[in-house]
């Protein structure tokens, strides 16, 4: 006796996702050096973005001119050569998906374990210019965004400014030597000065490759705004969630309120300005009530400087 049986299954559904990364190196892949795992750190709160990157080495691949980080000792009174580093993705799920840049920056620092043939790279994207670059030049009736300009491009790189073009307090117009001194001052280094003069104009300073860009902040629309899905229709369903380890918190100490007092002093006009900012909207008297007050000082910004701060 013999008996038959027929298994019929549906077709297998396709990858939803398939994400690939390379590695350029001066604008080139380098085969001896494999991509293995990385980690993005990506903001716009005054620092730079930074990249972690984890690489295996081939050593059948190794080139006779040496590894692409070994580089010669300069010639005396020189530095090293910069080696630029880009992170690209793409989703080979999607049908003709092209390379996208996540990063682009500079090598700050390489750890070798030969034994082990790994290698461990530290960057810093091209902000990294502006926070190694002291401060030591005057700048005498200049706006804001004409010395941000200026700092971009004395470190080589290409501004793209669109903050305010007014000046920035009559305290800025006389007083641009003093606070740029390298020794005595809290604006030791090009971002410092840079990032301060972007926040009382209201705008972000950002790195977009070699492109420093200080920019007013963007209004929240559908292209920057991204969704995450949360269902919870009782406990006889499964949560639907738009991540996979979805956590909600609340403050309660913020929830209370809060108030943000800026005070500022013009050493010339011998004023003095206070402004109050709170859920209510910005006021030059205090607003009261049981919000927590962070108080802060802005030296030698007028009244329209605090209300943009």
């Amino acid at each position: 006796m013999s008996e038959s049986m027929t298994v019929t299954a549906s077709r297998g559904h396709p990858p939803w996702r398939m994400p690939r990364a390379r590695l350029l190196v001066n604008g080139a892949t380098r085969p001896e050096t494999g991509l293995e795992r990385f980690s993005l750190a990506r903001t716009r709160y005054s620092r730079a973005d930074t990249l972690d990157l984890t690489l295996a080495l081939d050593r059948t691949q190794v080139p006779g001119t040496g590894l692409w980080f070994d580089l010669a000792d300069p010639a005396a009174g020189s530095v090293l050569s910069e080696i630029d580093i880009e992170l690209q993705m793409r989703d080979e799920a999607q049908s003709g998906a092209q390379w996208t840049t996540m990063f682009r920056g500079l090598v700050d620092h390489v750890a070798f374990s030969p034994a082990e043939t790994s290698i461990h790279v530290q960057c810093r994207d091209y902000l990294a210019r502006l926070l190694d670059m002291r401060v030591v030049d005057g700048w005498m009736n200049m706006t804001g965004a004409g010395v941000v300009r200026a700092m971009i491009a004395a470190a080589g790189l290409t501004p793209q400014v669109s903050m305010d073009d007014a000046m920035v307090g009559q305290f800025w117009q006389v007083e641009h030597k003093r606070v740029s001194a390298a020794s005595h001052c809290r604006f030791q280094t090009a971002f410092d000065l840079a990032s301060h003069l972007a926040v009382l104009s209201g705008c972000d300073l950002y790195a977009d490759g070699t492109t420093i860009i200080c920019a007013p902040r963007p209004a929240a629309d559908a292209t920057n705004t991204h969704h995450l899905d949360y269902t919870d229709t009782g406990p006889d369903s499964p949560v639907a969630m738009g991540a996979s380890f979805l956590r909600l918190s609340r403050d309660y100490q913020i929830a209370r309120g809060v108030i943000v007092h800026v005070t500022a002093w013009d050493s010339r006009q011998r004023t003095r300005v206070d402004y109050y900012w709170s859920a209510a909207g910005g006021s030059p008297a205090n607003p009261g009530g049981t919000g927590t007050l962070h108080s802060f000082t802005a030296p030698g910004a007028r009244l329209d400087d605090v209300k943009r701060c």
